[in-house]
């Protein structure tokens, strides 16, 4: 199985490697009406070689890695935007003209273009030829809860075979919370030594460290026969794109997390990136949302008057307080006998004004505020009141990790999960979030920004 891989990487890559040659000869016929010229071997070169060393960085190649269904498409749009800005830099020098860019730039985005559907088709066969067929290592939580994430889907990402468990008959079955049953395939010290592993593509262990190093022959089985061997948590944040906290190792996701912030602290290309472009966007967004918000005051003030603003206490990067601004949507009440802003959208305090600011999320342009002042990000973990930032604390495991990374105005939660009040849903936003820290990017930000201005056109805001 093993070889199997290797072959395909191979293929993969050489297919690509091929698969340069008729995109420059379409892109030559569309811009020049001929296939061949005497520089088509630079080009070629140039060209291939650039897209294949990204999509390299990436680890497209890499087959033994679990990937979600889009990975293939994503790839390949990521490297066509990385290798157009690159090739667009290589143009650039003294006496350029704008039309020259301009010329260029279509001539690439059209030629890179065709690279990218050359890759998406053959990226998509051969990782569809890869295998998906799976077993779990231990019967513990961890392996029930993912098995029911993967198989309570109407179409499952992988095709589970059964589960290494110790202390149960083979041939029995073991079932999860959700009714789902599982064949046991054998004992945990005899995985993968069995008529079963020459089918199997993936392991999914869901021991604890301790456990595994008891069977460490597994990883060398595994090793041998070309199986990868994959976390539980890592097939939950891969196929549901969160991060699981309630029955995950304690000091691996510490770990995780305390050299994520060793990394925030420090200055990257992604902070620094981000930081200026939140500035601006603070600055920005506050000179362009002025007549809007100057509107939704007026209004406010017909149908319900009294302070414009209401400003609450939040938790901010490494559980700073700050003050957040927004417009005020609801009726002026005691905050000793209501203390938390309820997060039902059928709250009676919400004014007919105010129900229309939270529908259309212009109550919290005055957030850009917040943004230039640097108390948030437009992109980040939803910022929470301190009173219930320490409730979580003592209720969900991890709950302060949401806090390494400045919060937002919107985010990863807010665009996958709807509103609620219970510390169950609060567990569920903190499992996205953490996603978020853990998986940060500009490609991600953007992402986020797309699913919410979808949401706000959709009117789905609350």
């Amino acid at each position: 199985m093993g070889r199997r891989r290797k072959r395909l990487e191979h293929t993969l890559f050489f297919l690509l490697l091929v698969g340069g040659v008729p995109c420059i000869m379409f892109f030559r016929q569309i811009f020049s009406g001929e296939f061949f010229w005497e520089k088509f071997p630079c080009y070629y070169a140039a060209y291939t070689g650039v897209w294949v060393f990204l999509l390299y960085l990436q680890g497209f190649f890499r087959l033994s890695i679990v990937r979600r269904a889009g990975y293939v498409a994503a790839t390949s749009f990521k490297t066509w935007a990385y290798a157009l800005a690159l090739m667009m830099l290589a143009r650039i020098f003294p006496k350029v003209t704008g039309a020259y860019l301009a010329v260029n730039l279509v001539k690439n985005s059209t030629l890179l273009g065709f690279y990218f559907l050359a890759t998406v088709l053959v990226g998509s066969f051969i990782y569809a030829r890869k295998g998906k067929k799976a077993a779990f290592w231990g019967s513990g939580e961890s392996a029930l809860l993912v098995a029911d994430e993967l198989l309570s889907r109407s179409k499952s990402p992988l095709e589970i075979l059964g589960i290494y468990a110790e202390g149960r008959e083979k041939g029995a079955f073991v079932k999860t919370e959700k009714g789902q049953e599982l064949q046991v395939l054998g004992g945990t010290g005899a995985c993968l030594n069995d008529e079963y592993a020459d089918s199997l593509n993936i392991l999914i262990s869901a021991r604890t460290r301790r456990a595994e190093e008891k069977e460490f022959s597994v990883f060398e089985r595994a090793e041998r026969k070309g199986i990868t061997v994959a976390y539980s948590d890592e097939i939950v944040q891969i196929f549901s794109m969160r991060l699981p906290v309630s029955h995950m190792d304690k000091d691996y996701y510490y770990y995780l997390f305390r050299l994520i912030r060793e990394q925030e602290d420090a200055i990257s290309f992604y902070g620094f990136i981000s930081r200026i472009f939140n500035i601006l966007l603070g600055f920005v967004g506050m000179v362009a949302s002025f007549p809007v918000v100057l509107a939704a005051v007026i209004l406010q003030q017909i149908d319900d008057p009294g302070p414009v603003f209401f400003i609450q206490m939040r938790t901010g990067k490494n559980g700073f307080p700050f003050p957040i601004y927004k417009l005020r949507s609801m009726h002026v009440h005691d905050p000793d006998k209501h203390p938390l802003n309820p997060l039902s959208g059928d709250d009676p305090r919400i004014t007919r004004v105010g129900r229309f600011l939270r529908k259309s999320r212009i109550d919290e342009l005055p957030q850009f505020i917040n943004i230039f002042m640097g108390h948030m990000n437009l992109i980040g973990p939803r910022p929470e009141q301190p009173i219930l930032v320490n409730e979580y604390k003592k209720k969900i495991p991890f709950y302060g990790f949401r806090h390494i990374v400045r919060p937002g105005i919107t985010g990863w939660a807010q665009v996958n999960y709807d509103y609620g009040a219970t510390v169950e849903d609060a567990l569920r936003k903190l499992e996205f979030d953490l996603y978020y820290v853990k998986n940060r990017s500009l490609l991600l930000d953007l992402v986020i920004a797309a699913k919410t201005v979808g949401i706000i056109i959709k009117g789905k805001g609350r």
